[in-house]
């Protein structure tokens, strides 16, 4: 039985000393060696993050969209998505590229 418990210990020991590793990989995904972030989904959290300071570019890129519609946003990429479709009559792939497009004007 103490066998048994041992190896448990052990599992565990192993599973603490693993996990730091994981977390460092999962940071490595979201920026490069130069330490400047990826474009894709590491840059859309750092505008997330940051939303009050990019309301107004967005403003001034979409100029229909109103302040409430920025504010329902609130730093989700597919709901700025869906009301600049909304607004502007367009389709969803069409939104998808103007937000990628203004998010690689964003660097």
């Amino acid at each position: 039985m103490t066998f048994v418990r041992a190896l448990g210990a052990a599992a565990c020991v192993l599973a603490l000393i693993s996990a730091p590793a994981a977390a460092q990989d999962q940071r490595r995904d979201t920026v490069t060696i130069t330490g400047k972030p990826k474009t894709g989904p590491a840059t859309w959290d750092r505008i997330a993050g940051n939303w009050k300071l990019f309301k107004g570019k967005i403003q001034k890129q979409w100029g229909k969209l109103t302040k409430d519609d920025i504010a329902a946003a609130n730093g989700r990429r597919e709901e700025l998505a869906g009301r600049i479709q909304a607004r502007y009559g367009i389709d969803k792939a069409q939104a998808d590229q103007q937000v990628d497009a203004w998010l690689k004007a964003q660097k």
